[in-house]
């Protein structure tokens, strides 16, 4: 986190600025983040034998973060903590992504994912870490308290392609599932059980969206055949649980 203490009034009266404690208690209150919410902890999650059978991992069930690292880095970033069984990111601002450590080609995400009030957050793939942000590479998976742009609802793929139907409501805790199925170019988003964006990587329908939206100056951007999964930081608090994955033959 890149936190900047709140700048000193300006003015000539030197009683009208704030002593050296103030200050510091003014310039920690800037660097505090919000909490997890006060939820009971969501049980540790077991594979389903289904899902199991079809060649699916864990990547996260509840406990540690060893499958995931900071965008460009070896470590998790600060801002990201495992809070009630789920993985979360507090808000921060200016704080990396957080990616799978393995990359992958054609696979099946599936998780769970809640979001604060006015959030905008996101999951990524096929990120490569030759740019600074993971959406300079990844396709994303938009995930908002939405809002009337299609093209940024939850489920569409972000900027290009709208959600085919309106975002089927959280269940009454909160939880929704996201999942992500990219088999070679074609892409499915599934929301709540329904798939709501179908799409083909590098298709002529592609490349005119592409042309006509802020992704047209990245010359990476949807082009790697395999990268990372990222879990998007957006300056707003967002949780993750049961993140499970297999990969697919194209």
């Amino acid at each position: 986190m890149r936190c900047t203490p709140p700048s000193r009034p300006r003015g000539s009266v030197r009683a009208a600025r704030p002593g050296p404690l103030p200050f510091l208690l003014l310039a920690l209150a800037a660097c505090a983040t919000p909490p997890p919410p006060d939820a009971p902890a969501s049980p540790p999650f077991a594979l389903p034998a289904a899902e199991r059978a079809a060649g699916f991992e864990v990547l996260f069930d509840g406990g540690g973060l060893d499958a995931f690292r900071g965008h460009r880095s070896d470590v998790v970033p600060p801002g990201w903590q495992v809070a009630a069984g789920a993985i979360y990111f507090d808000g921060r601002r200016f704080a990396p992504d957080l990616l799978t450590r393995e990359r992958y080609a054609s696979f099946e995400l599936v998780l769970e994912w809640r979001a604060a009030p006015d959030a905008n957050s996101g999951i990524l793939f096929h990120v490569t870490e030759d740019h600074r942000d993971t959406w300079e590479s990844g396709p994303e998976f938009q995930i908002l308290d939405d809002e009337s742009d299609p093209l940024h609802r939850t489920g569409a793929n972000y900027a290009l392609h709208p959600p085919a139907l309106e975002a089927a409501p959280a269940g009454g805790d909160g939880w929704n599932e996201a999942r992500i199925v990219v088999r070679g170019p074609r892409v499915e988003h599934w929301h709540n059980g329904t798939r709501v964006v179908v799409y083909e990587l590098g298709s002529a329908d592609w490349e005119a969206r592409v042309a006509r939206s802020k992704f047209d100056w990245m010359p990476d951007y949807g082009r790697a055949a395999e990268g990372h999964v990222a879990l998007q930081a957006h300056g707003s608090p967002v949780w993750f649980r049961n993140v499970r994955i297999r990969r697919l033959a194209p």
